[in-house]
């Protein structure tokens, strides 16, 4: 059994913020593609291909696990600076705030979008707008209730508070004893494993896959999972030390689901899909952890500026997209050509809108300074 060391509070880690900036890459990129994939979408594009049902299937495998683990760790690093009601009102401003804002004002467009497209509405949006808090969205009606792409804000805002009173009593680093690293990893790795294959008996209920492709339970356990490997430095040490064999173990899960997608086998078990999942989510996050932290060790001025953007860039990245898609919605161009435009169009309207609010809001605050003495 560990034990708990009264170390001081951890350093920042730079790998960690490289990682977030990475995952908020590939999840613009898979939002971008979801348009042109096979399955169900806000707005769907009238030319598709084939690639972006791989695209659409191997990301999903390890971006949001990425960012639960990651918020994890997170969470671990924060209580060890702060108090737990500092924590509490940082998390329930920078959370719940931006989802509350986002479900009023950005997902309202989305709904709207989908509607036209898919369910026939014909009135402008302005019209449309108050039949937004008819009914909630997925059960027959409009109001999106988990925020459409903001789900994960909520859902890690109710983790973080259910969990906070379990974090508060292990909120001191743990020494693990003669246990390495390896072990550590590996063991997480199993019960990731056993996790999906639980929720994988109940498809439609605790099993569903609809908020990122994973179930929240299995986002709960990764959660937890992150602010375990925060308390234990042997367990980040154990990523560095198995990072080529986690990298080949989630290479070989990839081989399999590209296999798999492409159609060169069919009908596979629950217990393989489970093996594979995590294979392609463990062993790739496992194997970018070990990397980042041998050769992410120092400070690097455009990670760090990205990082600094990357929520205001997640709430707003997926309502420009859609709403683009949108208008580029009779454009009948190759799909490829059409995703790359909607990639750089949106990335181009999202950092314009962002600078724009920033210097506005700078301005604004600075309006509200009181004068300095002479």
């Amino acid at each position: 059994m560990g034990t708990e060391s009264t170390i001081a509070p951890p350093q920042r880690l730079y790998h960690l913020d490289a990682l977030r900036v990475l995952a908020m890459a590939g999840v613009f990129v898979f939002h971008c593609g979801r348009a042109f994939d096979s399955e169900g979408w806000h707005v769907k594009s009238l030319v598709r291909a084939e690639y972006f049902d791989l695209q659409t299937a191997l990301l999903s495998q390890w971006l949001m696990p990425l960012f639960f683990l990651i918020s994890g760790w997170v969470t671990y690093t924060a209580l060890a600076r702060t108090s737990a009601g500092t924590f509490a009102w940082s998390r329930l401003t920078r959370l719940g705030v931006p989802f509350v804002l986002g479900t009023l004002i950005l997902v309202p467009p989305q709904v709207y979008i989908e509607r036209v497209t898919q369910s026939g509405v014909t009135r402008n949006f302005f019209e449309w707008f108050p039949s937004y808090f008819d009914g909630l969205y997925a059960f027959g009606g409009n109001f999106a209730w988990m925020g459409l792409h903001l789900w994960y804000l909520e859902m890690l805002l109710v983790f973080s508070f259910l969990l906070l009173p379990v974090f508060l009593i292990f909120r001191r680093q743990m020494r693990t004893g003669p246990v390495p690293g390896w072990a550590l990893v590996a063991l997480a790795g199993a019960v990731i494993v056993a996790v999906e294959l639980f929720v994988s008996q109940d498809p439609d209920g605790i099993g569903m896959r609809d908020f990122g492709g994973w179930s929240p339970l299995t986002y709960l356990v990764l959660f937890l999972v992150g602010h375990t490997i925060g308390r234990s430095p042997a367990f980040q040490h154990g990523f560095v030390a198995t990072r080529w064999i986690t990298a080949a173990i989630g290479a070989a899960g990839v081989l399999m689901l590209v296999a798999y997608v492409t159609g060169m086998f069919s009908g596979v078990d629950r217990t393989t899909e489970a093996l594979v999942r995590v294979a392609i989510a463990w062993g790739g996050i496992a194997a970018m952890f070990g990397f980042a932290a041998k050769h992410l060790t120092a400070r690097n001025a455009v990670i760090a500026f990205a990082n600094r953007y990357v929520l205001q860039f997640y709430v707003l990245h997926q309502t420009v997209i859609v709403i683009l898609g949108f208008w580029l919605l009779g454009w009948t161009v190759d799909p490829h050509a059409k995703f790359l435009v909607t990639l750089v169009a949106s990335f181009t309207i999202i950092a314009v809108s962002l600078a724009v609010y920033n210097v506005a809001k700078a301005k604004a605050l600075g309006m509200f300074k009181p004068a300095r003495a002479f």
